[in-house]
């Protein structure tokens, strides 16, 4: 995937001073691929040989096996149950991101889109970094820059926005 070594250069230098830091990757609405972006990064960081866990807690992604290869360890976030979708960031999920990123160098973590899914915002400011991904042929402008404003809002911490071309 083009880019993804100048993304992780960019990530590794801004999140240096930071033990075990955790990695949120997301979009803005559905129409852009954030768990191969998600998964070429891990795979990119783990070539440097660092410990990586890649975290799938995009229940809005479709699992058509596309993601990019990823030799890194990856774990599946609790399901959304209808009745209570407070069940994404309820103690058993933050145990899970605690754990992981205390085995780890780096933790990223899949999440599914800003403007498409509330939980995203609570996953988001428990990470200690976002990365949102813009597509060039299906992102809006209005729709990325209303992503970057909801995510600061809900106190995530914006690393900047990766544009793909696809």
């Amino acid at each position: 995937m083009p880019g993804i070594d100048e993304l992780r250069t960019n990530v590794l230098v801004a999140l240096a001073d930071t033990p075990h830091p955790l990695v949120a990757v997301t979009s803005p609405r559905a129409d852009t691929r954030r768990l191969d972006v998600a998964a070429a990064l891990a795979a990119s960081v783990e070539q440097t040989g660092r410990r990586v866990a890649l975290v799938d807690a995009d229940v809005s992604e479709p699992r058509d096996g596309t993601a990019a290869a990823a030799s890194t360890a990856t774990k599946t976030a609790p399901a959304v149950s209808e009745s209570n979708p407070a069940l994404l960031v309820a103690e058993a999920f933050r145990d899970l991101l605690a754990d992981t990123a205390d085995a780890n160098d780096l933790v990223v973590v899949a999440c599914p889109p800003v403007l498409d899914v509330a939980e995203t915002r609570a996953i988001t400011a428990a990470c200690t970094a976002t990365v949102l991904v813009a597509s060039q042929r299906t992102s809006r402008r209005d729709s990325t820059v209303q992503a970057a404003r909801v995510l600061r809002e809900a106190g995530a911490r914006l690393l900047g926005v990766a544009l793909r071309r696809s």
